[in-house]
């Protein structure tokens, strides 16, 4: 058996849509964990399973729905990234951890990636 810390991290996604992201997840092996509002405040990493050492804030709710995406490969982040365009289900704000974010929280990750995004759609949400 292979062992994968493949790891899609909900973050504020509607029931609905959360549902169908998990379905295409399971039909590709990749683990989902919905992070609860009080933990939006804890590093990115720990929440992805990662050991990070971080300070924690309070948690509040973010302005809009967030994905965070872990461990997966190139080819791995293509086919999810297919399969749920295929699938009709999108999330503007993803992102994945990597060594400079994964001791940031939520809001911080959120924000960026909000800016990143604004910045490329000429800011549209």
């Amino acid at each position: 058996m292979k062992i994968t810390n493949e790891v899609v991290l909900f973050y504020q996604v509607a029931e609905e849509k959360e549902t169908a992201i998990r379905a295409v997840l399971d039909k590709l092996g990749i683990k989902g964990r919905r992070v609860a509002q009080e933990d939006f405040g804890k590093p990115i990493g720990a929440m992805a399973g990662l050991r990070v050492q971080a300070v924690e804030e309070p948690g509040e709710a973010l302005p809009g729905e967030m994905l965070v995406l872990n461990g997966l490969t190139s080819r791995r982040l293509n086919q999810l990234l297919a399969a749920l365009r295929g699938d009709g289900t999108s999330v503007a704000l993803k992102a994945a951890v990597t060594e400079q974010n994964k001791t940031w929280n939520a809001y911080r990750l959120y924000s960026q990636i909000l800016e990143e995004h604004q910045m490329m759609t000429g800011g549209n949400q």
